[in-house]
Parts: C-alpha cells; sequence; structure tokens
C-alpha cells in the first residue's frame, strides 16, 4: 500500500524528473533504512557491508543524510541501546570512507555559513520561514510541487490536503507501538527537526531537501489505512488527491520541467 501511494506521490514524480541528487539520494536513503533494520536483528557480514555502503552514497549525493544517520543513532539510544557499539563502528567506517571528499565539504560548508555576507536576501530564496516549514514541507509531500496564483485558493486546497493527510498520518502514528516500526517516525520525523534547527544557521530547510524521508511518510499514511474502519474510502480518497495534484503537474506547463530530452539529443547529435 505505500509503495502503491509512493508510485503516484506527485512529490516524488517531480523530483524524480530532476537531474539533481533528490530522487538518488531518496534510494540511498530507504537503501541504508532498510540494511539499518536489519543489521540489529541479525548483525551479519552482508547487513555490516550493506549499510556502510549504502549510508556513505547517501552522504556522498546529499549531506543533509547525515541527518538520518543522526537519526539512526538517536533511535538506538532511545530503543536499543545494545546495538550502539556495533552502530558506531559501523559509522566510523562511512567517516572513513567519506573523507577524501571532506576538503570540498568545509569549502561548501563556509558558502553557506556566509551566505547572508555575499548574497543579501538569498536565504530567502534558499529556505522557508520557521513557522512555514512544517506545514509547508507537509502540504508538498502530499500533493505535489504544485503553486497557485490565488492566495485564497491555496490556503483552502493547503487546509483540506493537510487536515486530511494529517488525520490519516495521525492514525497510523497511533498504530506504532513495538521497537522495530518506532524506527519509521525517527526517520520521518527527525531529519525534519534537524533541518528547521540548522536553519536558524545555514539556510536549508526546503522541503525538497528532506525527500529523503517521504518513504517513512508514505508507510505511516499506509499504516493510517490500514488500521482504520474505512479503509477503502480512505484509500481512494488519498489516491484521488494524489492524482489531482499530479494532474495539475502534467497538464499546466507552468510546472513542467525543463526539456532534458531534448537536451540529450542535442548534445548527443553534437558529439
Amino acid at each position: 500500500l505505500a509503495t502503491f501511494l509512493f508510485s503516484i506521490s506527485p512529490f516524488h514524480i517531480y523530483y524524480s524528473q530532476e537531474i539533481r541528487m533528490y530522487a538518488e539520494g531518496t534510494f540511498f536513503a530507504s537503501l541504508s533504512m532498510y540494511y539499518f533494520y536489519r543489521s540489529f536483528k541479525k548483525d551479519t557480514a552482508h547487513n555490516f557491508l550493506g549499510y556502510i555502503l549504502s549510508s556513505t552514497a547517501l552522504i556522498y549525493t546529499h549531506y543533509l543524510g547525515f541527518f538520518l544517520i543522526i537519526a539512526q543513532f538517536l533511535y538506538l539510544g532511545f530503543n536499543k541501546r545494545d546495538f550502539l557499539t556495533p552502530f558506531l563502528k559501523r559509522v566510523f567506517f562511512i567517516i572513513l570512507l567519506w573523507l577524501p571528499w571532506f576538503p570540498y565539504f568545509l569549502i561548501q560548508l563556509r558558502s553557506g555559513v556566509d551566505v547572508d555576507n555575499y548574497l543579501p536576501g538569498w536565504r530567502n530564496i534558499l529556505s522557508v520561514s520557521f513557522f512555514k516549514v512544517i506545514p509547508l514541507t507537509f502540504f508538498k509531500f502530499s500533493f505535489g510541487r504544485i503553486d497557485f496564483d490565488n492566495e485564497n485558493l491555496y490556503l483552502f486546497i493547503a487546509l483540506l490536503v493537510l487536515s486530511f493527510f494529517g488525520y490519516v498520518l495521525y492514525l497510523g502514528f497511533k498504530t506504532v507501538s513495538n521497537i522495530s516500526s518506532k524506527l519509521i517516525i525517527f526517520w520521518l520525523i527527525l531529519p525534519i527537526l534537524i533541518a528547521v534547527l540548522i536553519s536558524f544557521k545555514i539556510p536549508l530547510d526546503q522541503p525538497h531537501r528532506l525527500i529523503f524521508v517521504l518513504p517513512a511518510y508514505y508507510v505511516l499514511l499506509a499504516l493510517g489505512i490500514y488500521q482504520s474502519k474505512y479503509k477503502k474510502i480512505f484509500f481512494l480518497s488519498l489516491t484521488i488527491l494524489s492524482i489531482f495534484g499530479l494532474s495539475l503537474y502534467f497538464m499546466n506547463p507552468k510546472y513542467w520541467r525543463e526539456d532534458w530530452e531534448g537536451a540529450t539529443k542535442f548534445v548527443t547529435a553534437c558529439q
């Protein structure tokens, strides 16, 4: 159910068609969480290597992937302390493999910290205000990267979508009881909170930069549907809202992506 909803997610589809790191980062984040979960269930060499390689690929792909590793660490601290030492051994190897990139990271980090000095006002483009970021993130997760010229219409649709998706998400949260399923909550919530806190210093809390938590969002929505008395109604409603968001993207040229296929053919023809 979560896989189906994820496959028609307007937000996911939009950024899967962008030649940047977002879809790739989401894949490696999912793989990291998969091997992380398998590792503390059964600590084998296969799971050990799978976690290290997928997590290393994640932070090479997207710096915010570090937030996922922090979320995993905090999850163990609250729920599985007996696995903290094996986990830290894995993190040691991840950092070791990432060290060649560290000098470039420092250069980019300094640029992010000093952005207000050399590009005044750029922070407002790179980041979302503190009070808007969390509701905007969940609205974009639910309905896609869609905007409306009419602010009243935008507000109405945002409230409608957030109310419905929020209620199903709440039902999903309520079903989480065992230690293993709590991992999904840590995956979804902690990276968002960490990004909000760090954004006071470095502007980075845009919804698309947190797309690697989107699979956890849909798992919780699926849990909410599955545990509800009105499974078919909730499933159909979420599907309709997602397809409506998709239709706005596909049918309105305002939201279309750049012609990457045309650009590829042009470059190939020039070779």
